[in-house]
C-alpha cells in the first residue's frame, strides 16, 4: 500500500516563480497558467523504499518529482520484479491514466527519499482543455518519453548484457572518473536486463583487468575511459 509522510500545498519556488516552471512539461507556461497547476497541487514527501502507487489501483493523479528518486517497475508471476524506468527531479509519472479508465500497470516506490507534487488528474484535464499549451507540451514530452522507450528497446534487443552495463557507467560518470550506482546491484541489473549475477561478475571482471575500481558497494572508479567506451560501443 502508498504511504505519504506529509500533505501539503505546493510550497516549493523557482526563481520567484510555482517550483513547475521547472518541469519541461511547465516550463513555456505564463504566470496565470502556473498559478492554476499549483491551485490544483499537493505536495508530498515519501521515505525511502515507500510505495506511491501498485499496479492494479485507478491513481488519476500526475507525480511530479522534485528531490529523490523513484522507480517504476512491474512484476512477473514468479515475483521477479523488472524495472521500467527511473524517475529522476524533474521528470513527472503515473500519467498513462490520465487519459484511460485503466487501472495502473506497475508499480511506484521511492528509491531515496522523495518530495514530489501530486497534481489533481481531473482538474488538470480541464485546465488542459482551457489552456492548449498546457497538453501540447504534455504531449511533446509524452512523444520524447516514447522515443526513449523504443531506443531503451533498441539496446535491450541488439547489445550484450556488457554493452549495456558500460553505457550505463558512462551515463553516470557524466564525463568524470567516477559515479555511484544509484541503486541496489539487484535494481541496476534489473533496470539493464540482465540478472544480478552477471552484473557483478562483469564488474568484477573489469576491475581484475584494471578497467573500472569498485569502491565499497556503490562507487566505481573509472580507470580506462576509453576501453569502457569501447565497450559500450561493442
Amino acid at each position: 500500500m502508498a504511504v505519504s509522510c506529509l500533505d501539503h500545498q505546493c510550497r516549493h519556488t523557482h526563481q520567484g516563480h510555482p517550483c513547475l516552471l521547472s518541469v519541461p512539461i511547465f516550463s513555456r507556461l505564463d504566470s496565470s497558467e502556473l498559478s492554476e497547476i499549483a491551485s490544483i497541487t499537493i505536495e508530498r514527501s515519501i521515505e525511502k523504499s515507500q510505495g506511491i502507487y501498485r499496479a492494479g489501483s485507478m491513481s488519476k493523479n500526475l507525480y511530479v518529482l522534485h528531490e529523490g528518486l523513484v522507480k517504476i517497475y512491474r512484476t512477473s508471476f514468479d515475483g521477479k520484479e523488472h524495472i521500467v524506468r527511473i524517475v529522476k527531479p524533474g521528470e513527472f509519472f503515473g500519467e498513462l491514466t490520465l487519459f484511460s479508465d485503466t487501472a495502473m500497470s506497475d508499480h511506484a516506490d521511492a528509491i531515496e527519499a522523495c518530495t514530489m507534487c501530486i497534481i489533481q488528474g481531473d482538474k488538470l484535464k480541464m485546465l488542459m482543455s482551457e489552456h492548449p499549451s498546457i497538453a501540447l507540451n504534455i504531449l511533446t514530452q509524452l512523444s520524447l518519453r516514447l522515443e526513449q522507450t523504443e531506443s531503451q528497446l533498441e539496446q535491450l534487443r541488439l547489445e550484450s548484457a556488457e554493452q549495456r552495463l558500460a553505457r550505463y557507467i558512462i551515463k553516470l560518470a557524466n564525463g568524470s572518473d567516477r559515479c555511484s550506482l544509484v541503486m541496489s546491484k539487484g535494481e541496476t541489473a534489473s533496470h539493464l536486463g540482465m540478472n544480478q549475477e552477471t552484473l557483478s561478475r562483469k564488474l568484477a571482471l573489469w576491475q581484475d583487468s584494471r578497467i573500472i575500481t569498485l569502491q565499497g558497494q556503490r562507487s566505481i572508479l573509472i580507470l580506462q575511459p576509453e576501453t569502457l567506451q569501447s565497450i559500450a560501443e561493442g
